[in-house]
């Protein structure tokens, strides 16, 4: 479960500095990029809460300029959910981390998660 975990992170990673690229190049600003799993979302703040393996809570605000990214088309930051893996692209502005790229991604709706109905000898295996 841990590597399917990594594996969704580092997909994107990739994922997200791609889309960084196109926004530093026109920008002109050092990108700021942390990736984990949602601990936290505070709805009221818009103050989203991420735990990063081995390292500290990292917590960043979501204002009406952040561009959401997810699965299924969801776009609102609302329907972030604790346990989703995120990836964060930010600046800091006045002190304060303000997200200006969120990628989410459920975990069960990665690319690696298992499929159902994987036969027995294939289980057996692993």
């Amino acid at each position: 479960m841990l590597l399917k975990k990594k594996i969704t992170v580092i997909i994107l990673v990739l994922l997200a500095l791609s889309f960084a690229v196109t926004t530093y190049a026109v920008e002109r600003r050092k990108i700021n990029l942390v990736a984990g799993e949602v601990k936290a979302l505070d709805t009221k703040t818009k103050m989203l809460t991420l735990k990063e393996n081995g390292k500290p809570d990292f917590s960043c605000f979501i204002t009406d300029k952040t561009v959401l990214r997810m699965d299924k088309g969801r776009k609102t930051a609302d329907q972030i959910k604790v346990g989703d893996i995120a990836v964060l692209i930010y600046q800091e502005m006045q002190g304060q981390k303000i997200a200006t790229s969120i990628t989410i991604a459920t975990p069960h709706d990665s690319p690696s998660a298992e499929k159902k109905g994987t036969p027995e000898k294939y289980q057996e295996k692993q």
